[in-house]
């Protein structure tokens, strides 16, 4: 990480003045004080991670959004977390009481990764929005029709009973 004093030495100033010229460079000062604190005031309502790849990286996040107090919509589509990543959502979906949206289809998620879902939603009674993950469902389903039918349909039973 860099030292805030970057911004006030002149091979910087000099470096600015020819990428952008019009731009005034603020003080170390006004970093300091004023711009890097104000982003500790700002909270994240809704938080898009589709498709980045993350793969075991969503773990993080998952693990995350059981003390995370204000996000109320997350897409983790297209992270390929299998069903290790089902799990930890299902365990986060157990305790966060904030969490109204979820995406998360194209993550290699079979039928052990929606039974898991399927018991946090007994205890989950936020969340809701939860478009099924198509493309989980029809590679579950051609791996394992059987199980993949009665895992989502206590997925389904579960997110549409009345509270």
């Amino acid at each position: 990480m860099l030292s805030f004093r970057l911004v006030d030495t002149d091979s910087f100033k000099q470096l600015m003045s020819i990428a952008v010229p019009q731009y005034v460079v603020p003080s170390r000062h006004y970093f300091s004080k004023r711009a890097v604190p104000s982003l500790h005031n700002q909270t994240i309502n809704s938080l898009s991670l589709a498709d980045s790849r993350l793969k075991s990286g969503t773990n993080i996040i998952l693990n995350a959004l059981k003390n995370i107090n204000n996000l109320t919509r997350l897409d983790i589509s297209g992270n390929s977390m299998g069903d290790p990543g089902a799990k930890l959502l299902a365990k986060a979906l157990h305790v966060n009481r904030k969490l109204r949206t979820l995406i998360w289809d194209r993550n290699n998620t079979t039928f052990v990764g929606f039974l898991d879902v399927a018991h946090a939603l007994k205890r989950n009674f936020t969340l809701m929005a939860m478009p099924l993950p198509m493309t989980d469902i029809s590679q579950a389903y051609r791996v394992n029709p059987g199980k993949t039918e009665d895992a989502l349909q206590q997925v389904w039973t579960l997110f549409h009973t009345p509270f």
